[in-house]
């Protein structure tokens, strides 16, 4: 299949586009904000940061597959799986591999101070998706996928998992109300997600497309949060910095 991570580049900004574009519906919407609300540019800077880690590694990446490949070691392709059961393969390990990398910066007080800038919007929305510090982008998602290719998932299978990973992350942080209860046996709702950036309960629902890694690791939990719930930083709710250049050294600072 002649997929590659443009398609994954132009998957992102569709989905992106739609979802904001889906906010706008009053009744779709789960709380009135406007378009351009507080710190646009902010999660815009982000956003910015996110695709220069993606544009900086991935061709390295994808060289680990090759390098494995060139030493004659087996990988999935040796399996001869269709293209379709990769793609489920890819998403499956991305997925469990994001996820074990999101509670690793929950317990480590270091990367903590990384995952705090993530935590720090005060609303969520189709922007606040890759709010997140430049070397937490580093520590999240390139060692997964260092690992796929390294296994010798193919960058095509690869590229489409992203696409859908994505998906399911725009779609947890926006700001819409969905009735997708029945679906949450097996997958993340934005209801469940949504959650995770409330403070009493930033210590669960880590999981991004798939629900089972909360639920085998005890960790998930089902309600709908209210409204009018406030979010953010557990204990640094107001004062915690809000600009892209200052949350850029917030973690460093003392």
């Amino acid at each position: 299949m002649d997929i590659d991570f443009r398609f994954t580049a132009v998957a992102v900004l569709v989905t992106y586009a739609t979802v904001a574009a889906l906010e706008r519906v009053p009744f779709l919407r789960l709380r009135a904000s406007p378009f351009w609300r507080p710190f646009f540019a902010t999660d815009v800077g982000w956003y910015l940061a996110a695709v220069g880690v993606t544009v900086a590694f991935g061709p390295a990446l994808e060289g680990l597959g090759r390098g494995r490949a060139a030493l004659g070691l087996p990988g999935i392709e040796s399996l001869a799986l269709p293209w379709a059961a990769q793609v489920v393969v890819a998403t499956v390990l991305y997925d469990l591999g994001t996820f074990i990398a999101h509670r690793v910066l929950h317990r480590s007080d270091l990367l903590w101070r990384l995952h705090k800038v993530h935590h720090s919007s005060r609303v969520l929305d189709w922007l606040a998706t890759t709010r997140a510090h430049g070397l937490e982008h580093l520590a999240r998602g390139i060692p997964t996928q260092a690992v796929l290719f390294t296994l010798g998932v193919p960058a095509s299978a690869l590229a489409l998992a992203l696409a859908i990973y994505t998906a399911f992350a725009t779609l947890g942080h926006s700001n819409l109300r969905l009735d997708l209860a029945r679906l949450e046996w097996l997958f993340v709702t934005p209801r469940i997600h949504h959650l995770h950036h409330v403070p009493e309960t930033t210590h669960r629902n880590f999981g991004t497309i798939f629900t089972i890694w909360d639920r085998l690791s005890g960790r998930l939990i089902v309600k709908a949060a209210a409204p009018d719930e406030v979010l953010g930083v557990p204990g640094e709710i107001e004062h915690y910095p809000q600009s892209w250049w200052r949350q850029l050294a917030e973690p460093f600072r003392g």
